[in-house]
């Protein structure tokens, strides 16, 4: 034996409203959210560029023949920057007690340094900032009858074709060290990259009433939150309904959706149903309500 669902029959659903026995439920709060994408332009510092920055002042790089260059003034650059050049590989001439070489270290393109190009040599070179007056070499040590490798800090002193040209430049200076000299000499400014990075912000913002309405009804499934009657979605057969009749005060709590049946039975709301467009919906409604056996 089927019974008749008394929770969609009109009749008891207003009773129950009258009686004060019925709370509509809220409907899950709608947020209104839009997205902005804005577009940024971000320097950096170019990581290649700190990275040799770093090298240089500490083991230095290679530098081939077509990387060290000599700027106006005859001084060694390479990618930009001033620094020494020296070659790090000493087979001859190393006092591995002392730490000393005859091998020299340049600041300048001089004679020694173009007949070191002229015989394809310039790619024993290493370029460095370090500016202590060490320099890193690879050297040769007899150890147990046996020809070893080994690494270590030297002390080099300038090249004497270098000092000349200093002189004649009148860059020369007393007592000469490479700290003092960099620091005149290398004004390089590390180098930026820029990228241009899309930056995604929320926004909250304030809706307009058929945008409010449209959400909400949404979220109750184009059902009538009183009589339970589904209508059509944009049927026109669904209001907003404001609780405490203000229809500035869009607060959750005060905001549910009725069809304008319900719609024009609440206190003051006579005036849901004059248009002639709203009566013929609510005609329909009437029928709806048949259908789904809300009587």
């Amino acid at each position: 034996m089927n019974l008749p669902d008394f929770s969609r029959v009109l009749a008891f659903i207003e009773l129950r409203d009258q009686m004060g026995a019925l709370e509509i439920a809220q409907l899950p709060e709608v947020e209104f959210v839009r997205t902005k994408e804005e577009q940024h332009e971000v320097v950096e510092v170019d990581k290649d560029d700190q990275q040799l920055q770093v090298d240089l002042a500490g083991r230095g790089r290679k530098a081939s023949k077509s990387e060290l260059k000599a700027d106006k003034n005859g001084l060694l650059t390479y990618k930009g920057r001033k620094v020494a050049a020296y070659i790090r590989d000493q087979r001859w001439n190393v006092d591995v007690e002392t730490k000393t070489s005859t091998y020299r270290f340049h600041l300048l393109d001089c004679s020694t340094m173009q007949s070191m190009r002229d015989v394809g040599r310039e790619r024993r070179y290493l370029a460095t900032q370090r500016s202590d007056g060490h320099f890193e070499v690879n050297y040769e040590q007899e150890w147990g009858g046996k020809s070893r490798k080994q690494t270590a800090d030297f002390k080099l002193t300038l090249c004497y074709n270098c000092q000349v040209l200093l002189r004649q430049k009148n860059l020369f200076f007393e007592p000469f060290n490479l700290k003092r000299f960099f620091d005149r000499h290398d004004s390089s400014v590390p180098k930026t990259v820029r990228r241009i990075e899309t930056v995604t912000t929320r926004q909250d913002y304030q809706p307009d009433h058929d945008e409010l309405a449209k959400a909400y009804k949404e979220k109750a499934d184009h059902t009538c939150q009183k009589c339970n009657v589904v209508c059509p979605a944009g049927g026109g057969l669904l209001n907003l309904h404001h609780c405490n009749g203000d229809p500035s005060d869009n607060r959750h709590s005060n905001l549910r959706v009725l069809c304008l049946l319900c719609h024009s039975n609440e206190p003051y709301h006579g005036q849901v149903g004059r248009t002639t467009s709203a009566r013929r919906n609510m005609e329909r409604l009437q029928q709806l309500r048949k259908k789904q056996n809300i009587t």
